[in-house]
């Protein structure tokens, strides 16, 4: 079988566009538990240039700006990088589809927190540990 990875990228995108208003009643509660693991994992610290893939309402990329990191969060769905705006006042939220951006390029740490796998399901960093660092 053949996805399409447009057709997929999306799905996803509405899907999250419709998930916004609402994003704390379920998600928020699994993704904020790993915001901290996450963040200490990618050795996020002042001084750090972080990109925060995938950002939903912001929660990373807040917690990374409190540690005194340089913070540009992404996300695909227009509605997410709304809320991670109103949020997160003073951090730099972009609509982006990273897999076809340059800008990863700028930073030396880059996170996700959060995404659904091709499969439909969402996994937390625990189960992906999607963590990159400079040279690693």
């Amino acid at each position: 079988m053949t996805v399409d990875a447009d057709a997929f990228k999306a799905f996803e995108v509405a899907g999250w566009e419709q998930q916004a208003p609402t994003y704390d009643d379920f998600f928020g509660q699994i993704t904020q538990r790993f915001v901290d693991p996450l963040l200490d994992a990618a050795g996020v610290e002042r001084g750090s240039r972080v990109l925060d893939v995938a950002t939903g309402p912001g929660y990373a990329a807040g917690k990374a700006a409190a540690r005194g990191a340089s913070v540009v969060g992404v996300d695909a769905a227009p509605a997410m990088v709304r809320l991670a705006r109103q949020r997160q006042p003073g951090i730099d939220f972009r609509r982006a589809d990273i897999g076809r951006s340059a800008i990863r390029a700028a930073f030396d740490r880059r996170l996700l927190a959060y995404q659904r796998d091709g499969g439909g399901f969402a996994l937390p960093v625990s189960a992906k540990l999607a963590v990159g660092r400079q040279g690693g």
